[in-house]
């Protein structure tokens, strides 16, 4: 799941990023 920057969720962008 991509999210915006905007919207991520501290853990939640983090596992994007990885």
């Amino acid at each position: 799941m991509i999210v915006l920057p905007d919207t991520c969720i501290y853990w939640f962008c983090l596992n994007n990023l990885i």
